[in-house]
């Protein structure tokens, strides 16, 4: 039974896990606090494996695992927001249901939380595959010795380099400090992760690092990264380029008024979100895919015209397209007025 003294709420979006979930729930209970301190919220995005079946069978044996279904599915960032929504814990980590922590770390990193009042922990990472072998070590944090806030913290270790800190497990938040500022994960099927992070981190007062490694990031086949190399569907496309290219051009806007090195690279990185549609349509889709993607694009006319008119104005032809429903004209400049960006592009990887 969980009581007002719960110290930590782990978010865990769980959609189609049966195979890993298991050894999530197992590491997050393997630790050197009492259950009673914390829970494990469990945000079940209406999987059709057996997911929900084993987090039935692990809330048997452990009252501090919660299950929370959703009516829709929903992708990670509305998972992870009904886990803020329902969470008690004064703070919060998110852990995505694939992967796991290492055990015996919950006293340690909530106590350096507890004895600095901190907004936000980061600590390392190590990245394994199915046989739990490491294949990459993160050595991205070391241990800073006295709080800073956000942006000294990102001016000090992460100047130039703000790309490194777009994820959101390896690090801890305290949950006021999400809630009175209205953080929210933005409600698109991906890539939801580097504008929540990096509004956190900026806006945070007190952030400390360790050099720790305490998260186990397993990188496999059936992550949506993986699935997104190969070849994204039109709208899961759109949203990575537009929508958070959007998300991403607003925060930077706000920044340019504290800070214009911050602000201009979150620029830059949205420019690259931006540009990025053209290479894989270019690359690997057929006219019925160019259809869709045109299709939906215009849906969204006004998303795209803001992107560009803040980011990149030589796309105007493609803007002009989607305003007047001209479907050959606007393939036709995707595949031949993109090549020459193209090579930019990938060679700015």
């Amino acid at each position: 039974m969980l009581n007002d003294n719960t110290i930590l709420s782990f978010i865990l979006p769980c959609y189609n896990v049966s195979s890993y979930i298991g050894a999530c729930l197992d590491s997050l209970l393997v630790q050197d606090i009492p259950h009673e301190e914390y829970e494990i919220i469990c945000v079940n995005d209406c999987s059709i494996d057996n997911t929900r079946d084993i987090i039935q069978s692990y809330q048997k044996k452990y009252p501090n695992i919660r299950l929370i279904d959703h009516a829709l599915n929903s992708k990670s960032g509305p998972s992870r927001n009904t886990g803020m929504e329902n969470a008690r814990g004064r703070y919060v980590w998110f852990v995505d249901a694939d992967d796991m922590i290492k055990p015996h770390i919950l006293s340690y990193l909530l106590g350096v939380c507890e004895k600095d009042e901190l907004d936000e922990l980061f600590f390392n990472f190590d990245a394994i595959n199915d046989a739990c072998e490491v294949i990459h070590e993160s050595q991205k944090f070391e241990n800073s010795k006295v709080v800073l806030s956000g942006l000294e913290f990102v001016h000090r270790f992460f100047s130039g380099r703000l790309s490194d800190i777009s994820i959101i497990w390896h690090q801890i938040y305290r949950r006021d400090f999400l809630v009175d500022n209205h953080f929210r994960f933005p409600e698109t099927n991906m890539g939801e992760d580097g504008p929540f992070a990096w509004r956190t981190v900026l806006n945070a007062k007190r952030v400390k690092s360790v050099s720790d490694v305490c998260y186990r990031y397993r990188h496999n086949d059936r992550s949506m990264t993986a699935e997104i190399k190969v070849k994204p569907n039109p709208v899961m496309l759109f949203e990575k380029s537009f929508i958070f290219g959007k998300e991403v051009i607003q925060l930077a806007e706000e920044m340019g008024k504290t800070d214009k090195q911050i602000a201009l690279e979150l620029k830059n990185i949205a420019k690259w979100h931006i540009n990025s549609f053209k290479e894989p349509l270019l690359d690997n889709y057929s006219k019925t895919d160019l259809k869709k993607f045109f299709q939906y694009a215009q849906e969204h006319l006004s998303v795209v015209k803001y992107s560009f008119s803040i980011i990149d104005k030589s796309n105007r032809g493609f803007v002009k397209s989607l305003e007047r429903g001209w479907l050959c004209f606007g393939c036709w400049w995707i595949r031949e007025n993109c090549k020459r960006k193209i090579k930019s592009i990938r060679s700015n990887r």
